[in-house]
Formats: C-alpha cells, structure tokens, sequence
C-alpha cells in the first residue's frame, strides 16, 4: 500500500506496475487518454466516481489503493448515511437544511441520490456528526 501518496500517484502506480499504457487504460474504459492523465495528475477535487471505480477494478487494486476519506464516503452510499442521521436525531427537513447551512431543495437532492455531494458539502456533514 502506498500511504500517504495521492489518489493519481497511486493509480499511475499500479497502472505502470502492471504495464499498462494510458492509452490502453483509456480503451479499455473508453474515456480519452486525457482523462487518465487528468486523473493521475492533478488533484481530484469532484472525481468521477464510475472512471474511478472502473479504474480500480481493472487495474485489480480494490483492497491496495488507499483512498481519501470524501471518495470512500462517496463511493459508500452518502445517501443511506445521511437519511440514518437524519432520522436518529429525529430532525425535520428544514432544521437540517439549517443545520447544514445548505438549501432545502439541494438536501433533498442528497437524500435521494440525485446529485453528488461536493467537497464543500462533505466538511459540511463532517462538521454535524454525519461522516
């Protein structure tokens, strides 16, 4: 396991080390070779959980990588968690929008999967208790 290194290192990582090019990566998961690079190169501040997950599955590296907290959170049904504290501390809707300093109608996106929580939005459920 490669601690303490960044989520791209680590996948550039495992992918030299089984000696597959960018470009094959790229086929295999038909997304550009930029996105590869992107993604082992930068910072992934909103990462795109299924290129992800298609990675690690491909490059067989599931229980190698090591994985940020927010992605693991994300990867982790945040949904289910969020609706869990939202009901063990019998709170209505509004007073957890409140709560989270977050509007109404964005919250309810979160509850029901529709969209994915941002960085922001993660220290936001950090800071209550919910992560």
């Amino acid at each position: 396991m490669l601690h303490g290194m960044p989520l791209g290192e680590q996948l550039k990582h495992y992918r030299r080390a089984k000696r597959i090019e960018q470009t094959e990566l790229a086929e295999q998961l038909q997304v550009s070779r930029d996105s590869i690079m992107v993604l082992e190169n930068r910072e992934i501040r909103f990462p795109n959980l299924e290129l992800l997950t298609n990675i690690i599955e491909i490059l067989d590296i599931k229980d190698k990588i090591v994985l940020p907290d927010y992605i693991k959170f994300l990867m982790d049904n945040p949904s289910k968690k969020i609706k869990a504290f939202k009901e063990k501390n019998k709170l209505v809707h509004n007073e957890f929008a409140e709560l989270l300093d977050l509007d109404r109608s964005n919250l309810r996106k979160w509850l029901n999967g529709q969209v994915q929580i941002s960085f922001k939005g993660y220290e936001k459920l950090k800071r209550v208790g919910v992560v």
